[in-house]
């Protein structure tokens, strides 16, 4: 599982494709669609990544995005669009999906260019904390990780 976990994250680095910032350019791609290669400067990356990984593209149509993060409970991939200003979920079963929006600016302005969250964590508590870069400002989600809404505090 942990080799997946890291995978995915490396994953999100070829899913940005610099397109238009609708729902509708994110296209999930085919199951097992490869992509690039791993290259191992030290053989120490194979305590973390097994020797025989691939890197997978899950879904592509994204604008800019940033701050993955592995959702174990759910079993999901979260991670910013920074202009979209939207966070999405990648699962096995779902596929692609928008988790929450907005996520890091909620105010009138349109001029922003990098309104979203970027920066993805967990507190101690396991609630979800957000680099909200058009707020400048880190949030906590009020909300579960299951039922999320764009609540902050």
């Amino acid at each position: 599982m942990r080799n997946s976990i890291i995978i995915y994250l490396l994953l999100l680095i070829t899913a940005c494709t610099f397109s238009s910032k609708n729902t509708e350019s994110i296209v999930p791609v085919e199951f097992h669609t490869t992509t690039g290669a791993i290259y191992r400067i030290d053989s120490s990356l194979n305590t973390l990544i097994s020797e025989d990984a691939e890197l997978e593209l899950l879904a592509s149509g994204f604008d800019w995005s940033e701050g993955p993060l592995w959702l174990e409970e759910q079993q999901l991939l979260i991670f910013s669009d920074v202009p979209a200003n939207k966070i999405y979920s990648w699962s096995e079963r779902d596929s692609v999906k928008v988790f929450l929006e907005p996520s890091g600016y909620f105010g009138e302005r349109k001029d922003k260019r990098e309104p979203g969250s970027n920066g993805l964590a967990l507190d101690l508590d396991g609630s979800l904390l957000l680099s909200q870069h058009g707020l400048r400002q880190v949030g906590k989600m009020k909300s579960s990780l299951s039922n999320p809404v764009a609540v902050y505090t």
